[in-house]
């Protein structure tokens, strides 16, 4: 009888020393990595402290547009070539921002965000820009003659679609009060 029951003893022993050995290993480690501090009262270094922030969370790229002046006899093959010989300056120069020409009067520019006011004055320095749009926002070139027309074409364009509004508002006006007026006259005929 005790010859049947010794390797189920024996097996019981086992899970039994297999699942403490278990327990400890984990609590060991679970308390292990909630102390982070030694004995001396210092902090530890794990490997973990000593990761990059910036490999966490890489910035979001940044796209903005490139207008270049215009000129006939400049080709798409020509914008390229300017494309090219702006991005080997730049990288020359440790700026790693990506340039695309899109025709012969426009670029694509993918940058990252921190750095887009350098490049932005690295492209309005270039002969060949008209001006960058960025969201939506023209940014004229110093000492172009665009820059203030841009402007005083811009309040031109405004006064006049006010003026245009302000039009239609009397031809309405107009039109509702002749209505009114061929009402009245209609019910006093009555």
């Amino acid at each position: 009888d005790m010859s049947t029951r010794l390797p189920s003893m024996r097996r019981r022993a086992f899970a039994f020393i297999a699942l403490a050995c278990f327990v400890f290993v984990t609590i060991l480690s679970a308390g292990v990595v909630a102390d982070r501090k030694s004995d001396d009262g210092f902090d530890v270094i794990h490997d973990d402290d000593l990761r990059e922030p910036e490999l966490e969370s890489e910035p979001a790229p940044e796209f903005f547009f490139i207008y270049l002046m215009r000129d006939p006899e400049r080709t798409d093959a020509k914008a390229k070539e300017i494309s090219s010989a702006w991005t080997t300056m730049m990288r020359s120069a440790g700026q790693g921002a990506e340039l695309f020409a899109i025709d012969a009067t426009m670029f694509a520019c993918r940058a990252e965000r921190k750095y887009v006011n350098e490049y932005i004055e690295f492209f309005l320095d270039q002969p060949e820009t008209h001006y960058v749009d960025i969201n939506g926002q023209k940014i004229y070139r110093k000492g172009t003659e665009d820059a203030p027309q841009a402007a005083t074409s811009a309040k031109k364009d405004a006064e006049l679609k006010n003026k245009r509004i302000d039009a239609k508002l009397k031809q309405r006006k107009a039109k509702k009060a002749a209505k009114l007026k061929k009402k009245r006259a209609k019910m006093g005929e009555l």
